[in-house]
């Protein structure tokens, strides 16, 4: 009943049983004809958007075919006329298919299609036909236009679609009184029930309709008005986001035609106090999403839309007005503000972004009637500019070196667009009021400056069209520029470029295939004729003739560097066409180029690019400039790819040292190598001499035995302090082996810093696999993020070697249809090769991290479920080791760190080992299996080192469980160790505790040991903070040991009749080595039997060849009851009584040890208690701590 006593009043066909199956299985509409087959043909739905903005128009054609994306799908046509975007006497509008989604009324192979509309092609007065052109109401082609000029960005875009279900007959909302209003808002927000959630129905069977049509959402929610929803899109990526929700909104008007109701999108389809309905779009990018730049990228992006407030409100939906008043949590429509977890406000951010210093924000302005391709585009397209930035917060701060190396904006420092004359190659155009701030003038030669040292020049010419912090080019000058959409570059005046005398150029092999006539004639002529073209040496240049374009290259000019092309300039294009694999191969690594080391790469263009840039700072200040770095890491990680990218990207002159290449034999001439290089160095200054493999050329001297790398270290270290401040040289180190290098170079005035470039994390795996993959052809499955979050461990050359095994694996599945003999490959084959997760998958199981390939163990498909009983083991290892890699925000929530270790003692044969392995297994951890006696070695200092090397590739490999198996061998108690190799083993026992206790909490490494000699373990060792979960492994129980036999026997013939659960009740004391005994024995007697048979039978057929038809079936298909029974006959237990009576006494001691506060209890919270008379319970106890601990008492492993 409503508020008012009057019932609701609900469509006819609320409360029909099963209709959302039928829409599902596509037998609402046509339930007479659903079996009528369609003979391969369907019905593809073509949907766009009416002349309203706000209606949506469809109609259906039938295909022969299942089209697989939609260039596939024919375009089509329809009267304009009618839907108010065409005139009668010229009424053609084109539909031209963009999207493909599942029929979720139809079922079957038929398809919904999202269209977006264009104006026909019209013949030109000079017999050519022109272009489609957007009818004025498309605004999605505007919006792609935009989306891919931000691609690089990655807009991930979701919008809260809310909207109001409506009485087809009233036009009331659904539920209501006639005429009449229920109560306040409130009770009905993601409310339940009859009288409160209304509609219901409608909502679930939209959200399923959504999701088997392919449409990205990701919720739905009842909202504070009665017959008001919302429903979620998203996270959807560029146009996507406008596809989805127009989609979305299709398949709602099409379920209000099967429920009788009407749904709107009006903001406020009702008067008074209700929030009215929104579109909420949430928006995130590349940028806001990087941790150490989205805070502040948030911020600057707010200023922005804020200076924008005006533009955005206009597009924002028609009627907002009428919602946005600054009341019910909305913000006025008239004010810009921003606030966190402040839903009255413009934009909100999350209440975590600020913690986190990145993510998403949320502008709550647009209606739920937006249009969302208008709103994602004004969302992207916002323009950057000078501003004040948001007042609110804490505004984060730059360092001042990294204000330096962006430099201060100036006017010439413009952002790179997309020109819209492709075709010529010499121009750039600027808005007017730029080239009036530059100086410039039209027709004016400039020299432009991108990334990695890059310049050229061109011609400038004016356009109004152009945004005035922008410069457009085409994609052949940002080729040359090393720059893409969206990057800075800078303009310079060039008045002084002379006219050539002559030019050299040569063509792409390429691109001239096939061409037979004269390339002077037909392309180069044409391009230059009185065309007065700048050019610079080292430039491409694409020139179209005919049908067929050509790329050349500019391999030399006279006057050097850049000239300009005039009628009576030289071209000579004679010599051997340039193959593309060599001009790639000199292609520099930039920065672009380099993933995983976000912050070390801050570090080093720091201490690189300053005192190569700026030496004068260094000299203001009085100080002198770094002279060296040194880059370790383990192998792969990518430090000489580092060193590449800072030479390239500062322009410095780059000498590369590969360590073992200067040394000689002949006396002095190594020394001599090393001088020459530095002298090399200081005359084609800024230069960044690269030393790799440091290590052996300048080890510790003291260990050295050869007299060479004594003098190589001393001629080293007189070189570096011999480097002049104002060399402008820089000297940069790389090895794997940092503690082998002479402690007299790492001193500050040599190698004055050491940067660790270590092992990536997930979202440093992330970087490295975007680019390791962004010119290989992936398939839509490809999931990029979950391949990084399997990668642990992995450096930059491992998803390197990754990315060729998954490609490699593609390959593999075409070599059927591949003729190795065949001088060329079927295109269509070619076409028909994209690398799918599946290939990744594979590739995954084929690899493992460089770093673990000593010590990885290939952690057996060992699950919980695999292992019989022992529950309080498993919960007791989920809480320590799987609840810190999986949970880990619950640990920092309640400030506690997780506990680093486990130790398992019991009888050997129990299953220690196999627990290790399956917890390793359930959590997704690398593993490492270390023996114990393998630590040891004779000689002094080299068994700690082994320890920490094993502890430091644990944490390179995090999250990590490094196992110790038979603890006992390397931990016992100290000074019990007499006789050994100088007490080594008491060393290495200490150097474990060290390392312990110096474990990072952000590393997450677990130690597990396993023992069956707990008594004589050091108990420094098993104390809390070292191995501080002392688990009792006991001999298994009936039910394990059935489990162990079945385990054991799970891939021998064993007969029907060969009772397991008798054999386990048989075993009682056995251990889980001695069960596997058992059936290894009844094996063996099954082989044996079969073995004699065979040979007493071919004895028979020898003697008597008559018998050579005997039957040859089996005579023993499988191991019998007999051979079980001869097995047992000769099983025998390993652990005896007396040796499980030490192992209980054992646990008994440590169940005594850790009940001192069995009885403690805190106070009433009214005032302090009394302590509790001998014998009786605390009140307080009561509860859950008091009833979890009589569980725990019952359960406990060690009593």
């Amino acid at each position: 009943m409503s508020p008012s006593g009057e019932p609701y009043v609900l469509p006819p066909c609320f409360g029909t049983s099963g209709r959302e199956e039928q829409l599902l299985d596509g037998t609402l509409w046509d339930a007479r004809f659903k079996d009528l087959s369609q003979h391969g043909r369907i019905a593809a739905e073509y949907i766009w958007i009416g002349g309203t903005g706000q209606d949506m128009r469809s109609k259906t054609r039938v295909l022969d075919k299942v089209p697989s994306k939609p260039e596939e799908l024919p375009m089509w046509n329809y009267d304009g006329s009618s839907t108010g975007q065409a005139p009668g006497d010229d009424s053609e509008v084109y539909l031209v298919p963009r999207a493909i989604y599942k029929d979720p009324f139809r079922g079957g192979d038929n398809i919904l299609v999202m269209c977006d509309t264009y104006e026909p092609p019209r013949v030109l007065p000079d017999g050519t036909v022109s272009a489609l052109k957007p009818i004025p109401t498309n605004t999605r082609a505007a919006c792609a236009e935009v989306m891919e000029k931000v691609k690089a960005e990655e807009p991930w875009f979701g919008i809260e679609q809310e909207y109001t279900l409506l009485n087809a007959r009233t036009k009331w909302p659904l539920g209501w009184p006639t005429n009449g209003y229920p109560g306040p808002q409130g009770p009905y927000y993601c409310s339940a029930g009859a009288g409160a959630a209304i509609g219901r129905e409608i909502v679930e069977s939209h959200m399923k309709c959504c999701m088997f049509a392919g449409v990205n959402i990701s919720g739905v929610n009842a909202e504070v008005m009665p017959a008001q929803w919302e429903y979620q899109v998203g996270p959807c990526t560029g146009i996507a986001m406008g596809d989805d929700l127009w989609m979305s909104r299709y398949i709602m008007y099409r379920l209000a035609e099967l429920y009788n109701v009407e749904v709107t999108f009006d903001p406020k389809p009702i008067p008074g106090d209700w929030n009215g309905a929104g579109g909420h779009t949430n928006f995130s990018s590349k940028a806001t999403r990087t941790a150490e730049t989205g805070w502040q990228a948030i911020q600057d992006q707010i200023a922005k839309l804020e200076r924008r407030h005006a533009v955005h409100i206009a597009a924002y939906g028609e009627g907002n007005e009428r919602r946005l008043t600054g009341k019910h949590e909305t913000s006025s429509i008239h004010d810009f503000s921003w606030g966190v977890a402040n839903r009255g406000c413009s934009i909100r951010v999350g209440r975590m972004v600020p913690v986190e210093k990145c993510g998403y924000y949320e502008d709550r302005r647009p209606a739920s009637n937006l249009d969302p391709y208008v709103v994602t585009r004004l969302i992207c397209e916002t323009p950057a500019g000078e501003g004040q930035p948001p007042a609110h917060g804490d505004h984060g701060k730059k360092d001042f070196s990294t204000a330096i190396l962006e430099r201060k904006k100036s006017p010439n420092r413009l952002v790179v667009d997309d020109a819209v004359n492709q075709d010529d190659n010499s121009v750039v155009t600027l808005h007017p009021k730029t080239m009036e701030v530059l100086e410039l003038f039209r027709g004016d030669t400039v020299l432009l400056k991108g990334k990695k040292r890059k310049d050229t020049v061109c011609i400038v010419l004016a356009d109004d069209t152009v945004e005035e912090a922008k410069i457009r080019m085409n994609k052949v000058v940002r080729k040359n520029l090393r720059v893409r959409l969206g990057d800075i570059v800078s303009v310079h005046q060039c008045p002084d470029v002379k006219y050539g005398k002559r030019i050299h150029v040569l063509p792409f092999e390429d691109t001239i295939e096939g061409i037979s006539g004269n390339l002077f004639d037909a392309f180069l002529k044409p391009y230059f004729n009185e065309a007065y073209r700048p050019v610079r040496k080292g430039d491409t240049f694409l020139v179209r003739g005919g049908m067929r374009t050509v790329e050349f290259k500019v391999v030399e000019t006279d006057p050097a560097e850049y000239c300009i092309v005039a009628p009576d300039t030289e071209i000579f294009c004679e010599g051997e066409p340039i193959r593309r694999e060599d001009e790639e191969r000199l292609d520099e690594v930039g920065y672009d180029d380099v993933g995983g080391v976000r912050k070390q790469m801050a570090q080093i263009r720091e201490l690189v690019e300053l005192p190569l840039r700026h030496p004068q700072l260094f000299k203001t200040i009085g100080v002198k400039p770094p002279k060296g770095i040194l880059l370790y890491g383990p192998p792969g990680s990518g430090k000489t790819l580092i060193a590449r990218a800072v030479a390239n990207e500062t322009g410095a002159f780059f000498f590369l040292i590969n360590g073992p290449e200067i040394m000689s034999k002949l006396a002095g001439e190594s020394e001599s190598n090393l001088r020459k290089a530095f002298e090399e160095a200081e005359k084609n200054s800024p230069a960044i001499i690269f030393i790799d493999e440091i290590d052996s050329i300048a080890p510790k001297r003291e260990k050295t035995q050869g007299e060479v790398e004594r003098r190589i270290v001393s001629q080293l270290l007189t070189l570096m302090d011999g480097l002049k401040s104002r060399s402008h040289v820089i000297v940069m180190g790389a090895t794997n082996r940092p503690n082998s290098i002479d402690p007299a170079l790492r001193r500050f005035g040599r190698f004055d810093r050491e940067i660790d470039i270590g092992v990536p994390d997930e979202i440093g795996r992330l970087e490295v696999l975007r680019i390791h993959t962004r010119n290989m052809k992936l398939d839509d499955d490809v999931d990029l993020e979950a391949i990084s979050r399997d990668t642990h461990g992995y450096v930059g050359a491992d998803l390197a070697a990754l990315c060729t095994e998954a490609a490699l694996q593609c390959i593999r599945e075409k070599m059927d249809v591949i003729d190795l003999e065949d001088e060329s490959i079927d295109a269509e084959v070619l076409n028909s090769m994209a690398v799918t997760m599946d290939h990744f998958k594979t590739a995954l199981g084929l690899s493992n991290p460089s770093a673990l390939r000593e010590t990885v163990v290939e952690v057996p498909n060992v699950t919980w479920d695999d292992i019989g009983g022992l529950e309080n083991v498993k919960r007791e290892l989920q809480e320590t080791v799987q609840y810190p890699v999986e949970h880990p925000e619950k640990f920092e929530k309640y400030g506690m760190a997780p506990s680093k270790g486990v130790l398992f003692y019991g009888p050997p044969g129990c299953g220690k080992t196999l627990l290790a392995k399956a917890i390793a297994n359930e959590c997704q951890a690398n593993f490492i299996s270390v023996k114990g006696p393998e630590l040891l070695t004779m000689w002094f200092g080299e068994s700690e080192a082994n320890v920490r090397e094993i502890f430091d590739k644990a944490r390179q490999s995090a999250p990590c469980v490094l196992f110790f198996d038979e603890l006992d061998s390397i931990a016992v108690q100290r000074g019990s160790s007499s006789g050994d190799a100088g007490g080594a083993a008491d060393r290495v026992l200490n150097q474990m505790l060290t390392e312990m206790d110096g474990m990072n909490a952000k590393k997450t490494v677990f130690i597990i040991g396993a023992t069956n000699r707990p008594d004589i373990i050091d108990p420094a060792l098993m104390r809390p903070g070292r191995l501080d979960q002392l688990i009792y492994i006991p001999l298994p129980d009936e039910g394990s040991r059935r489990s162990i036999f079945k385990a054991a026997l799970r891939k021998s013939p064993v007969a029907p009749n060969v009772d397991l659960d008798h054999l386990a009740k048989h075993t009682q004391g056995y251990s889980g080595a001695d069960i596997t005994e058992i059936c290894q024995r009844a094996v063996k007697y099954a082989i044996r039997e079969s073995i004699e048979k065979d040979i007493e039978r071919n004895r028979r057929k020898q003697e008597n060849p008559d018998l050579m038809d005997e039957d040859d079936t089996d005579p023993v298909p499988c191991i019998t009851v007999a051979h079980f029974e001869e097995s047992m006959r000769f099983a025998r237990r390993s652990v005896s009584d007396a040796d499980i009576r030490k192992y209980q006494a054992f646990a008994q001691t440590l169940q005594q040890s850790r009940g001192f506060g069995s009885e403690f209890r805190f106070p009433d919270s009214g005032g302090a208690a009394a302590p509790a008379a001998d014998g009786a319970a605390p009140a307080a106890a009561a509860g859950t701590f008091a009833s979890a601990g009589a569980a725990d008492e019952d359960d406990d492993l060690y009593s």
